[in-house]
């Protein structure tokens, strides 16, 4: 994977969704469908390993790392459980699908409807 494919494949927000009772499923987003595309298909292929922290303000991290590429993907939050709830449902491991996706007009968010096993996340 060359510098220029990584790049266009970043995410710089995320969303958690319930799609159905019990089905809860973790959006990566990303500035376009190309993108999201790209991140979908290295999270489809690849071995990968999803760590969870809680920095000094509560706030989330993520970082997503590609372990048979040798790259990872470091996104800070500023979103707290108080401020953005289903992030609790992250902590107590009830998401198991993970997608990729875009931010659309305001709240509104569009995303790619087959989702994959979310790998255990490691709470940090």
């Amino acid at each position: 994977m060359t510098p220029e494919q990584l790049k266009n494949s970043r995410f710089n927000a995320f969303s958690i969704i319930e799609v159905e009772k019990g089905k809860k499923v973790l959006i990566f987003l990303c500035e376009n469908k190309s993108m999201a595309d790209n991140l979908y298909d290295l999270l489809s292929t690849n071995n990968y390993k999803l760590t969870i922290g809680v920095g000094l303000k509560k706030n989330y991290k993520f970082e997503l790392d590609f372990l048979d590429k040798g790259f990872k993907f470091q996104y800070d939050t500023e979103q707290t459980t108080g401020s953005y709830p289903p992030l609790l449902w992250l902590a107590n491991q009830s998401v198991g699908f993970v997608t990729t996706g875009i931010k659309g007009e305001g709240q509104q968010r569009y995303w790619n409807d087959v989702y994959l096993p979310l790998i255990r996340p490691l709470m940090n």
